[in-house]
């Protein structure tokens, strides 16, 4: 049986594991520069922009692995996963991508958006109310606010009239 699992990948987790604790890439061991990860990026980020998103995850995907720790590779990655409509997958990419951009709600917002269309209702409402809580009287979170705050509203106009028919 085949499988995208690499034979040892304990060891795998184990090295990604320590890249990370070590706060660094293995872009940054293998001695990449950060140039060269840039070009890759826009070549991502124009074939996401020209419609083709399984190119766009190709690269993302490749950039994520050599800089886990740049949230925009992340977010590209999630994007494109939304794109192909592996809705799971890329709400637990933005996810990451808060976690490594410091809480960016944008990302759960768009980790909302992917759990609404996955039918996970509940998975949903969690991440829009972790976006208000994050968002707080933020000013430079109040787009973000507001889009929680409104689909909070429509997920409870909903469930009332599904409630009570």
């Amino acid at each position: 049986m085949a499988t995208d699992q690499p034979k040892n990948a304990a060891t795998t987790f184990d090295f990604q594991a320590a890249l990370r604790a070590a706060g660094t890439s293995l872009a940054q061991i293998q001695g990449v520069p950060k140039e060269t990860l840039e070009l890759c990026y826009r070549i991502g980020y124009n074939a996401f922009n020209a419609g083709d998103a399984q190119s766009a995850y190709k690269m993302f995907l490749f950039l994520c692995h050599f800089d886990h720790l740049e949230p925009k590779y992340w977010f590209g990655l999630g994007a494109s996963l939304q794109r192909l409509g592996r809705f799971d997958d890329a709400a637990l990419i933005y996810g990451t991508a808060s976690v490594m951009s410091g809480g960016d709600t944008t990302a759960l917002l768009h980790a909302a958006d992917c759990w609404l269309s996955a039918g996970e209702r509940d998975s949903a409402r969690g991440l829009l109310e972790q976006v208000l809580e994050l968002s707080g009287g933020d000013a430079s979170r109040a787009a973000s606010r507001e889009r929680a705050a409104g689909l909070l509203a429509l997920l409870d106009q909903t469930s009332s009239a599904a409630a009570h028919p």
